[in-house]
């Protein structure tokens, strides 16, 4: 909102751009371990062995990112939005271990807290940047250093719930082998779901340019109001989820899983329905004139996004009963479904091809992750029809 509002569709696009190089790099580098640290009920790991693992695995993504920037021919603005983007995103990536240590512990109270500052800081930096200069580049730095910020937050708090003051990493080389190993297909994972969302917009930008780039980034960014309630659900329910699966209680498992889709679903409906009544001067008192033709486009968004919602959930429930291997060919079927109905539709419809084609994917992704949840439920216990039966019934 505040790019639409303060610049031009291209600069929307440029930072769009951004973020579509950076996140898949990053989020590869995650490998998910706070979905790791949250359900580790059994206290398999240390605090210290996660960020270990983080500051390892971000130092190498960030060294990696710059270089291949570099190479590809992006110059001047470009590059400099893009390496600062990233710089904010492997802060974020820091902070995050913090985040996942919380949410085990089912301290959500200083999880939000380091999110609203992020959120908070990041929106003032960039709002005050760019309405002073103009300057995407020093916007984006500004962003950064909301990140930052948030980073040193985390400290001061860390110190006050873990009781210590100055949290150090611990390089255990078998534990960080062991903990790299079982993480390790969350990174893929990871990587095809970012890249999920970015291919899209890789099609958007080399067919229709910056211009229609920028207004299809902005219209899709209404989506994750509903991703960030989605992914604060999750995380709460995570820690229960994980609980359920290890002390074999499917039938809660299920209910508390059900009832995530539920709200979920009613979510998206309410969305689908808030773009069908008033798309046009919601876009159009939120972004420009300029954006709010594109209302039409905004419930096929609103679609594909409910639908992703759904998705979503089911990977939080594939997460807590720690099937991560099985994530990784359910990304990869989700991935070529969406980039085949990207070029197939986006040269003739445009962004309202784009998507489309972000439904098929997500639905792909819906329809494997069910199959794998009533497989796992029959492999990890002997009633494996009944419990079978009981798991699809409720999901």
């Amino acid at each position: 909102m505040a790019l639409a509002k303060l610049g031009s569709p291209e600069i929307v696009g440029q930072f769009a751009l951004a973020l579509a190089l950076t996140a898949p790099v990053i989020v590869f580098s995650q490998l998910n371990l706070r979905a790791v640290q949250a359900t580790d009920v059994r206290g398999e790991y240390l605090f210290a062995d996660y960020l270990a693992l983080r500051l390892c695995t971000t130092t190498l993504a960030v060294t990696l990112l710059g270089a291949a920037i570099l190479s590809m021919g992006y110059r001047g603005v470009v590059v400099a939005v893009i390496l600062l983007v990233a710089a904010a995103k492997a802060i974020d990536s820091v902070t995050d271990v913090f985040l996942g240590e919380w949410q085990r512990a089912e301290r959500l109270d200083a999880v939000s807290t380091v999110y609203a500052a992020n959120g908070i800081t990041s929106l003032a930096g960039l709002l005050f940047a760019l309405a002073a200069t103009g300057s995407l580049v020093l916007a984006s730095l500004a962003y950064a250093g909301g990140s930052a910020l948030a980073l040193g937050l985390a400290f001061f708090i860390h110190g006050r719930v873990a009781g210590t003051t100055a949290p150090r990493p611990a390089i255990y080389p078998r534990r960080l082998w062991t903990l790299t190993r079982t993480a390790l297909p969350l990174g893929p994972v990871m990587l095809l779901v970012t890249l999920n969302g970015s291919v899209p917009r890789y099609f958007v930008s080399a067919r229709l340019g910056d211009h229609e780039l920028g207004v299809f980034a902005a219209l899709s960014y209404l989506v994750v109001a509903g991703t960030t309630m989605v992914g604060a659900m999750g995380q709460s329910l995570s820690p229960r989820l994980a609980r359920h699966h290890a002390n074999g209680d499917v039938s809660g498992f299920a209910r508390l899983l059900s009832r995530f889709l539920l709200g979920t679903a009613a979510l998206g409906i309410c969305g689908i329905a808030v773009a069908s009544l008033g798309g046009r001067p919601l876009l159009t008192v939120i972004y420009s004139p300029a954006y709010g033709a594109a209302s039409s486009t905004l419930v096929v968004i609103m679609i594909a996004g409910s639908v992703g919602y759904v998705a979503s959930v089911l990977g939080y429930g594939l997460t807590a009963t720690r099937q991560f291997s099985a994530q990784v060919p359910l990304m990869i079927a989700s991935v070529a479904v969406t980039a085949a109905g990207a070029a197939l539709l986006v040269p003739t419809y445009g962004i309202a091809g784009a998507a489309w084609a972000t439904a098929f994917g997500a639905m792909t992704q819906i329809a494997a992750s069910i199959l794998i949840l009533v497989m796992g439920a029959r492999r990890a216990h002997t009633s494996g029809a009944t419990v079978a039966t009981e798991l699809t019934c409720e999901i």
